[in-house]
């Protein structure tokens, strides 16, 4: 049995003062005034592998897999003013290695394993005012490890391990359909991606065991 971590970390630097206020006691080794991290209330779930995304000033948490890796379908929602969580509706499925993304005021899940069935290909949208998921068009490659970024208006599903993984895909939601897009110059899992300034930057991975 693995023992996992349910801590949240926040940088008081970076974040609102209502979060810095709602932190608890310093790390260890990071008392200095003002700066370093401060231990936040732990998720009520300790999980690993998990995603998330921030929606309206709320951080996002669901899925993962627990201490014994069986994947997970709970959902958290952490209000950093009141320095607490709350349970959401969980994922239609168990998944973990999956992306995560907020657009257009909702909350998407992109791919992830589906326990011993490998890459999955769905995608769930949560709509945070009703708290219910729906199902939209299955991504055309399946997809896990990978990462999901939302940019101008679209959804996309970068890298990780299934079908063709250097293969970019796009979402648009207007129309609920996948396009393919640019390949990966390499094909890489277990990386990053963000986007800034009208473009997405692909961060670190593997291939390989490399």
């Amino acid at each position: 049995m693995v023992r996992l971590n349910a801590l949240l970390f926040v940088v008081i630097s970076l974040l609102a003062s209502a979060c810095a206020e709602a932190a608890t006691a310093p790390v260890p080794g990071n008392e200095e005034a003002g700066a370093g991290w401060r231990a936040g209330a732990s998720l009520n779930h300790a999980r690993a592998e998990i995603a998330a995304a921030e929606l309206d000033g709320r951080l996002y948490v669901a899925g993962g897999f627990d201490a014994d890796g069986r994947p997970q379908r709970s959902v958290e929602v952490y209000d950093p003013t009141a320095g607490s969580w709350s349970v959401f509706a969980p994922l239609p499925i168990a998944l973990d290695h999956f992306g995560m993304a907020a657009l257009d005021g909702r909350i998407w899940v992109a791919g992830g394993n589906q326990g011993r069935a490998g890459a999955g290909s769905a995608l769930f949208v949560l709509d945070p005012t009703s708290n219910h998921w729906e199902r939209r068009a299955e991504l055309p490659l399946r997809r896990a490890a990978h990462a999901l970024v939302s940019l101008s208006g679209r959804l996309y599903v970068i890298g990780g391990t299934g079908d063709e993984p250097e293969v970019m895909l796009a979402y648009d939601p207007a129309l609920d359909r996948w396009e393919r897009r640019a390949s990966l110059p390499a094909p890489r899992e277990h990386l990053a991606a963000v986007a800034a300034a009208d473009r997405i930057y692909v961060i670190g991975g593997r291939w390989a065991g490399r």
